[in-house]
């Protein structure tokens, strides 16, 4: 491309040409002339349905709720992608050590109580349960 040529062509859409021409190898000037219709060929040729399901399930249950929906969305589905994976990423670093740190505080009385019975031989366990208190082993029972 020469320089008055370069100095015609937007930025974006020389950027959108030399994408294409990495990916499916006509030249520039070709891809430029045509360039809404390969950049479809090459959206449709390159996605792939199930792994797109896989890799991002919400916003694929997402897009199959209304047409408008994909229609809307069509130029934004890999960053949307992205957001779904990094949120879920997310949740799995701090959603699911919160859980696994409340049920361990949930024994933990239960773990006190047991060590307390050990010294006692069982009286703190008969005496919390005739109070009303019904430990794991009460519950286990019913």
């Amino acid at each position: 491309m020469t320089m008055g040529r370069a100095a015609s062509t937007a930025p974006d859409t020389a950027a959108r040409v030399f994408d294409l021409r990495l990916k499916t190898g006509p030249p520039p000037d070709v891809i430029e002339r045509n360039l809404d219709a390969v950049e479809k060929q090459v959206a449709s040729s390159s996605f792939n349905a199930a792994t797109f399901r896989q890799q991002s399930p919400a916003l694929a249950s997402w897009l199959e709720q209304h047409p408008l929906n994909a229609a809307v969305s069509q130029d934004d589905l890999v960053p949307l992608s992205g957001m779904e994976r990094a949120l879920g990423w997310g949740r799995r670093l701090v959603a699911d050590p919160a859980i696994s740190l409340l049920k361990g505080a949930i024994s933990l009385p239960e773990a006190g109580v047991g060590l307390l019975d050990i010294a006692t031989l069982g009286r703190v366990g008969r005496g919390l349960e005739h109070v009303g208190c019904t430990g794991r082993r009460k519950r286990k029972r019913s």
